[in-house]
């Protein structure tokens, strides 16, 4: 156990939560062709909708007026329809998976990007398509079912600016909360024809230099997926990645994979834009539920020195977990339920070695009393993050708090004390010796 602060703090020990993340095993896609089918017509029939048919076009004429005032609707409502075409992608799915209903549910051009060392990976457009009763040739990918299924597409581009060749990752890994279900690539909804479909195997994953790769990717979603989507409104996403080698032996990465909540609704919209505002960690990531901001602070610039290091609590954030339904359960029995605070540390190392600020550990003291040691488990910061001398780095640390003991010291002030070693794994400072108040 740690020795006392000073101040005589009293150590808390926080319990963790254990939130298990259960992958379903990938099961092979099917690839069997659909059977044409035809519907054949007695002469009777034809002749039977002649007459129909001329009373139609006679209606059509008289009606003439009520279309031009449809068309004037139309003019007004222009805005609503400036969203990108996926006409190509539906009628492939017509025509590859035959289902008696298929819709465009949802679509969005609002692009995410990520940008990495002379590299950018972008999600340009997605859109989500609803199809039931499809052809039978397709339900060992449906949960052994053809009755209901979607097709999710998306648009990705892939630029290299480097003048040195980069590779990309295999596929976007996606999955939707609230189920143990992952969303699987899917080329099959439109068929091996598909004009511009995304090659994953071209060149072994290259990208010469100063050039981009662009193409549609289509996933399946069976009805489970389907019913969590609908009450979670996101997909867990993670992006595509870039390699420096073609192997992936070594920190040889110049931009790991990004994680990211897609939005389906207005609703999960607007929470993916608050998100971006608030510091990074796996509740955000795991879309474990909302976060509900309690106070902050922002360019606070609290820094104190020892030694060879220079530590600076750029800004902090106190929020209450709000859990999806998925989650309640973990959190439940909290007293006055989890509030995580968030601080943004920066570190300047002016040593000869390396630091090692991704695998360090801080303590956070409330009032001068109470100690919370940070939980790694609720943090996204690169394990193997250095360093160098002469450079700075971010790192973000999460506390887990009872609520309850958060209203206690709400008012008090806050401290944080790091841990902080080099690559040799030796200390950067005594323990204790960086205190630094920062509310």
């Amino acid at each position: 156990m740690k020795k006392s602060l000073s101040m005589k703090v009293l150590q808390v020990l926080t319990a963790s939560l254990v939130l298990a993340s259960v992958v379903a095993p990938v099961y092979a896609q099917d690839s069997s062709s659909s059977e044409a089918t035809t519907e054949e017509t007695s002469s009777a029939e034809g002749e039977e909708v002649d007459a129909p048919e001329a009373e139609s076009a006679s209606t059509e004429e008289e009606s003439a007026p009520a279309e031009e005032s449809s068309t004037e609707g139309e003019e007004e409502s222009a805005p609503a329809e400036e969203q990108s075409d996926w006409s190509d992608v539906e009628a492939a799915i017509q025509e590859t998976m035959q289902p008696e209903e298929l819709a465009l549910v949802f679509q969005s051009d609002e692009p995410f990007e990520f940008e990495g060392e002379d590299v950018v990976a972008r999600l340009d457009r997605y859109a989500l398509f609803e199809m039931t009763d499809f052809h039978r040739d397709f339900n060992i990918s449906f949960d052994d079912q053809n009755e209901k299924g979607a097709i999710l597409a998306m648009e990705v581009t892939l630029e290299n600016n480097s003048d040195e060749v980069v590779y990309h990752g295999n596929m976007p890994s996606m999955s939707v909360p609230g189920t143990d279900s992952l969303v699987f690539e899917y080329g099959t909804a439109v068929g091996s024809d598909f004009e511009g479909y995304f090659d994953f195997g071209a060149d072994e994953q290259q990208i010469q230099p100063r050039e981009s790769k662009t193409g549609i990717i289509t996933f399946k979603l069976a009805p489970a997926a389907m019913e969590a989507l609908e009450a979670n409104g996101t997909i867990n996403t993670e992006f595509f990645g870039f390699r420096d080698q073609a192997d992936y032996s070594g920190a040889n990465y110049s931009l790991e994979n990004p994680v990211f909540n897609l939005p389906f609704s207005d609703a999960a919209a607007e929470q993916a834009a608050a998100s971006e505002e608030q510091y990074p960690d796996t509740i955000l990531d795991r879309n474990m539920g909302e976060k509900e901001l309690l106070d902050s602070g922002e360019d606070l610039a609290a820094t104190q020195e020892e030694e060879e290091i220079v530590v600076t609590v750029d800004g902090y954030q106190v929020s209450k977990l709000i859990p999806n339904a998925d989650y309640a359960e973990s959190v439940e029995e909290i007293p006055g339920g989890l509030v995580l605070v968030n601080v943004k540390v920066d570190l300047q190392n002016n040593s000869d070695k390396a630091v090692r600020l991704g695998s360090s550990y801080a303590s956070l003291v409330l009032g001068g009393m109470v100690e919370v040691r940070n939980d790694g488990m609720y943090e996204v910061n690169d394990y193997e993050m250095l360093v160098e001398p002469g450079e700075t780095g971010t790192v973000y640390h999460v506390f887990p708090i009872e609520g309850e003991l958060y209203e206690k010291f709400k008012d008090d002030t806050f401290a944080y004390v790091p841990s902080i070693d080099n690559v040799d794994s030796e200390d950067m400072h005594e323990y204790q010796a960086i205190m630094i108040e920062f509310k």
